[in-house]
């Protein structure tokens, strides 16, 4: 579980999105994400398999910026 919070305050409403390897979230490896009140998202990964590994973007929006964070999800093995 990967989770996206805006802890600076800012004007609501936001926009939160994810992406993966700089394109869009395929649903057809497991991924799924969940807003949890109106600063916070989680992007569950699951099962963790190989072709999830790689790089996992969030991107918080309003109509005063955009502002992006990073995570890399390593799979070293796979049962």
């Amino acid at each position: 579980m990967i989770t996206c919070s805006v802890l600076c305050i800012g004007d609501l409403p936001l926009e939160i999105t994810w992406s993966f390897q700089g394109g869009p979230l395929s649903t057809h490896f497991g991924l799924k994400t969940t807003m949890l009140g109106s600063r916070m998202s989680v992007l569950l990964v699951e099962p963790v398999i190989p072709g999830n590994q790689g790089e996992y973007t969030c991107t918080a929006r309003n109509h005063a910026g955009v502002a992006n964070a990073s995570a890399f999800l390593d799979v070293h093995g796979y049962y």
